[in-house]
Protein backbone atom coordinates (compact mmCIF):
# COMPACT_ATOMS: atom_id res chain seq x y z
CA UNK A 1 0.00 0.00 0.00
CA UNK A 2 1.38 3.18 -0.80
CA UNK A 3 2.01 6.30 1.37
CA UNK A 4 -0.58 8.18 0.04
CA UNK A 5 -3.39 5.73 0.21
CA UNK A 6 -2.64 5.05 4.55
CA UNK A 7 -2.64 8.87 4.79
CA UNK A 8 -6.32 8.98 2.96
CA UNK A 9 -7.42 5.94 4.87
CA UNK A 10 -6.21 8.08 8.13
CA UNK A 11 -8.84 11.03 6.69
CA UNK A 12 -6.44 13.39 5.16
CA UNK A 13 -7.43 14.73 1.92
CA UNK A 14 -5.71 13.37 -1.35
CA UNK A 15 -4.32 15.81 -2.25
CA UNK A 16 -2.78 16.79 1.00
CA UNK A 17 -2.37 12.96 1.11
CA UNK A 18 -0.35 13.03 -2.23
CA UNK A 19 1.74 15.49 -1.47
CA UNK A 20 2.95 14.03 2.39
CA UNK A 21 3.20 11.14 -0.35
CA UNK A 22 5.60 11.99 -2.38
CA UNK A 23 7.82 14.01 0.44
CA UNK A 24 8.09 11.52 2.40
CA UNK A 25 9.71 9.42 -0.70
CA UNK A 26 11.75 11.77 -1.45
CA UNK A 27 13.67 12.04 1.90
CA UNK A 28 13.70 8.28 1.93
CA UNK A 29 15.65 8.67 -1.68
CA UNK A 30 18.04 11.24 -0.21
CA UNK A 31 18.29 9.45 3.01
CA UNK A 32 19.26 6.37 0.96
CA UNK A 33 21.67 8.35 -1.33
CA UNK A 34 23.52 9.73 2.03
CA UNK A 35 23.70 6.50 3.69
CA UNK A 36 24.95 5.02 0.51
CA UNK A 37 27.62 7.86 0.13
CA UNK A 38 28.67 7.43 3.73
CA UNK A 39 29.63 3.79 3.13
CA UNK A 40 31.35 4.57 0.00
CA UNK A 41 33.08 6.93 2.16
CA UNK A 42 34.55 4.46 4.81
CA UNK A 43 35.46 2.19 2.08
CA UNK A 44 37.44 5.26 0.54
CA UNK A 45 38.91 5.70 4.04
CA UNK A 46 39.99 2.19 4.57
CA UNK A 47 41.25 1.75 1.06
CA UNK A 48 43.69 4.58 1.30
CA UNK A 49 44.95 3.10 4.73
CA UNK A 50 45.41 -0.21 3.16
CA UNK A 51 47.65 1.64 0.40
CA UNK A 52 49.46 3.78 3.37
CA UNK A 53 50.02 0.23 4.95
CA UNK A 54 51.65 -1.45 2.08
CA UNK A 55 53.93 1.48 1.43
CA UNK A 56 54.85 1.54 4.28
CA UNK A 57 55.81 -2.57 3.82
CA UNK A 58 57.08 -1.85 0.91
CA UNK A 59 59.97 0.31 2.22
CA UNK A 60 60.16 -2.15 5.27
CA UNK A 61 60.98 -4.50 3.25
CA UNK A 62 63.49 -2.52 1.78
CA UNK A 63 65.09 -1.71 5.23
CA UNK A 64 65.39 -5.09 6.00
CA UNK A 65 66.58 -6.06 2.84
CA UNK A 66 69.54 -3.70 3.75
CA UNK A 67 69.87 -4.70 7.32
CA UNK A 68 70.53 -8.09 5.96
CA UNK A 69 73.25 -7.45 3.04
CA UNK A 70 75.15 -5.88 5.99
CA UNK A 71 75.09 -8.73 8.18
CA UNK A 72 76.29 -10.36 4.98
CA UNK A 73 79.09 -8.22 4.94
CA UNK A 74 79.87 -8.44 8.22
CA UNK A 75 79.65 -12.44 8.44
CA UNK A 76 82.08 -12.09 5.21
CA UNK A 77 84.32 -9.97 6.37
CA UNK A 78 84.83 -12.53 10.02
CA UNK A 79 85.05 -15.44 7.65
CA UNK A 80 87.87 -13.38 6.14
CA UNK A 81 89.79 -12.54 9.06
CA UNK A 82 89.78 -15.60 10.40
CA UNK A 83 91.13 -17.39 7.43
CA UNK A 84 94.21 -14.80 7.45
CA UNK A 85 94.97 -15.89 10.99
CA UNK A 86 94.99 -19.23 9.95
CA UNK A 87 97.22 -18.72 6.92
CA UNK A 88 99.41 -16.39 8.86
CA UNK A 89 99.46 -18.87 11.83
CA UNK A 90 100.53 -21.70 9.71
CA UNK A 91 103.07 -19.46 8.00
CA UNK A 92 101.62 -19.00 4.44
CA UNK A 93 101.85 -15.92 2.46
CA UNK A 94 98.12 -14.50 2.06
CA UNK A 95 98.77 -11.91 -0.66
CA UNK A 96 99.74 -14.49 -3.40
CA UNK A 97 98.12 -18.02 -4.81
CA UNK A 98 95.65 -20.19 -2.93
CA UNK A 99 95.08 -17.70 0.14
CA UNK A 100 94.49 -14.91 -2.21
CA UNK A 101 91.92 -16.97 -4.30
CA UNK A 102 90.27 -18.41 -0.94
CA UNK A 103 89.65 -14.85 0.09
CA UNK A 104 88.75 -13.43 -2.80
CA UNK A 105 86.10 -16.41 -3.38
CA UNK A 106 84.42 -15.69 -0.01
CA UNK A 107 84.23 -11.35 -1.15
CA UNK A 108 82.68 -13.08 -4.58
CA UNK A 109 80.01 -15.30 -2.67
CA UNK A 110 78.79 -12.25 -0.05
CA UNK A 111 78.52 -9.95 -2.83
CA UNK A 112 76.35 -12.70 -4.51
CA UNK A 113 74.52 -13.12 -1.73
CA UNK A 114 73.95 -9.54 -0.96
CA UNK A 115 72.90 -8.79 -4.55
CA UNK A 116 70.29 -11.84 -4.20
CA UNK A 117 69.18 -9.88 -0.69
CA UNK A 118 68.79 -6.37 -2.73
CA UNK A 119 67.09 -8.32 -5.97
CA UNK A 120 64.41 -9.91 -3.27
CA UNK A 121 63.85 -6.81 -0.86
CA UNK A 122 63.20 -4.69 -4.43
CA UNK A 123 60.74 -7.71 -5.87
CA UNK A 124 58.95 -7.74 -2.03
CA UNK A 125 58.80 -3.53 -2.31
CA UNK A 126 57.65 -3.86 -5.94
CA UNK A 127 54.60 -6.55 -4.91
CA UNK A 128 54.05 -3.59 -2.32
CA UNK A 129 53.76 -0.86 -4.50
CA UNK A 130 51.13 -2.50 -6.86
CA UNK A 131 49.17 -3.73 -4.06
CA UNK A 132 49.22 0.03 -2.48
CA UNK A 133 47.91 0.99 -6.31
CA UNK A 134 45.15 -1.30 -6.35
CA UNK A 135 44.04 0.30 -3.10
CA UNK A 136 44.43 3.47 -4.32
CA UNK A 137 42.24 2.28 -7.41
CA UNK A 138 39.73 1.24 -5.20
CA UNK A 139 39.97 4.59 -3.07
CA UNK A 140 38.93 6.24 -6.08
CA UNK A 141 36.33 4.02 -7.29
CA UNK A 142 34.75 4.18 -3.81
CA UNK A 143 34.99 8.23 -4.07
CA UNK A 144 33.46 7.62 -7.74
CA UNK A 145 31.04 5.76 -6.19
CA UNK A 146 30.33 7.91 -3.36
CA UNK A 147 29.36 11.20 -5.66
CA UNK A 148 27.38 8.69 -7.69
CA UNK A 149 25.24 7.71 -4.68
CA UNK A 150 24.34 11.53 -3.78
CA UNK A 151 24.05 12.05 -8.45
CA UNK A 152 21.67 9.40 -8.05
CA UNK A 153 19.83 10.50 -4.71
CA UNK A 154 18.95 13.70 -5.87
CA UNK A 155 17.76 12.32 -8.94
CA UNK A 156 15.55 10.03 -7.75
CA UNK A 157 13.85 12.49 -5.23
CA UNK A 158 13.36 15.28 -7.97
CA UNK A 159 11.63 12.34 -9.73
CA UNK A 160 10.02 11.77 -7.09
CA UNK A 161 8.57 14.90 -6.60
CA UNK A 162 8.43 15.44 -10.42
CA UNK A 163 5.69 12.28 -10.70
CA UNK A 164 4.02 12.93 -7.32
CA UNK A 165 3.15 16.64 -8.74
CA UNK A 166 1.99 15.44 -11.84
CA UNK A 167 -0.30 12.66 -10.13
CA UNK A 168 -1.53 15.37 -7.71
CA UNK A 169 -2.15 17.57 -11.01
CA UNK A 170 -4.25 14.67 -11.79
CA UNK A 171 -6.08 14.43 -9.71
CA UNK A 172 -7.09 17.81 -8.92
CA UNK A 173 -7.90 18.06 -12.79
CA UNK A 174 -4.70 20.22 -13.76
CA UNK A 175 -3.85 17.98 -16.66
CA UNK A 176 -5.38 20.29 -19.50
CA UNK A 177 -7.69 18.82 -22.17
CA UNK A 178 -6.56 20.44 -25.51
CA UNK A 179 -3.12 21.40 -24.34
CA UNK A 180 -4.20 25.29 -23.91
CA UNK A 181 -6.37 25.49 -21.03
CA UNK A 182 -6.83 23.39 -17.76
CA UNK A 183 -9.79 21.22 -17.50
CA UNK A 184 -10.83 22.32 -13.90
CA UNK A 185 -9.70 25.73 -13.85
CA UNK A 186 -9.99 27.01 -17.50
CA UNK A 187 -7.11 28.96 -17.35
CA UNK A 188 -4.90 29.32 -20.33
CA UNK A 189 -1.74 27.68 -20.41
CA UNK A 190 1.41 29.91 -21.15
CA UNK A 191 2.65 29.19 -24.63
CA UNK A 192 6.02 27.88 -23.29
CA UNK A 193 4.39 25.37 -21.76
CA UNK A 194 2.10 24.09 -24.21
Amino acid sequence: MCIATMLTALGMSSSTAATVGTTIQAIGTLASAGAQYQSAQYGKAMAEQNAKMAEQQGLASLRQGALEQERIARRARQIQGQQRALYGASGVDISSGSPLEIQASTEYMAAQDKALVRYNAELKKWGFDVEAANYKAQAQQYGNMGKSAIVGGLLGAGSTILNGSGLLGSKLGLNGNSGSTYKATGLEVPPLYR
